[in-house]
């Protein structure tokens, strides 16, 4: 009996023991707890106004592009392009040919707003690769360098007129003939007999029948057959009919 007795007096002891540890347990969690919701989140700031950042100005690119006809021509032609900001106004221009600025001369001309440049294609040099840019005062601002334009600048033909006869002093009734070869098919030949035009046509001219009248200078021409460009003179050739 004494010996039951002790047994459950040690395990009362063994069990508040126990109890004892869970509230201390219990009580150091809700201690924690409550330190935790001491401290005061930081509050989210919210605003009406969205955030839009900043864009750079982006400048426009004018258009180029080539008003006359071709942009590969021969000496004496001309050339016309055309820069203009779409969807805008109050813009000039400057030109540049192979990234050089122009200036007005008597090869190029860009009167008033400066949007049409006229090129005066008289000689070889003028080949080269063209562009514009707009400057709007009122804006503040450039816009970028166009696309580029090629202009391809050509010498006319130089002509060589052949007497394919020997002699230049024929008799009454004798048969005379003359040649000018054209450059290419692209060119017809004109004849000339003291610098007035003669109705003839082709590359050979031949007088089956000399008389007094067919005395005189004879010259040949080239006339581009798409357009209106016609070569210089050859050289002459003297016929005299005695």
């Amino acid at each position: 009996m004494t010996q039951l007795s002790n047994t459950t007096s040690s395990c009362e002891a063994q069990w508040k023991m126990w109890l004892l540890q869970v509230f201390v347990l219990i009580y150091l969690t809700t201690v924690c707890a409550a330190q935790d919701e001491s401290v005061s989140p930081t509050p989210s700031v919210e605003t009406d106004e969205t955030f839009i950042p900043a864009t750079a100005y982006d400048p426009p690119v004018p258009n180029l592009y080539l008003k006359s006809g071709p942009s590969d021509v021969f000496t004496s032609e001309k050339v016309i392009l055309s820069c203009n900001v779409s969807g805008s106004s109050g813009w000039t221009f400057t030109w540049q040919k192979d990234e050089q600025p122009l200036n007005q001369n008597a090869d190029f001309s860009f009167p008033g707003d400066g949007s049409v440049l006229i090129i005066t294609a008289n000689k070889k040099d003028l080949t080269g690769k063209y562009a514009c840019k707009g400057h709007n005062q009122r804006r503040g601002g450039d816009t970028k360098t166009s696309q580029l334009v090629e202009v391809k600048v050509a010498e006319l033909p130089t002509l060589t007129l052949k007497r394919d006869t020997p002699w230049a002093n024929v008799f009454e009734g004798e048969a005379v003939s003359f040649s000018c070869e054209p450059p290419s098919s692209d060119w017809n030949i004109i004849w000339h007999k003291d610098q007035k035009p003669m109705n003839e046509k082709g590359s050979s001219f031949i007088i089956k029948t000399v008389t007094k009248s067919d005395e005189g200078k004879y010259t040949c021409q080239a006339q581009f057959k798409l357009r209106s460009v016609i070569s210089g003179f050859s050289n002459t050739e003297s016929l005299n009919v005695n």
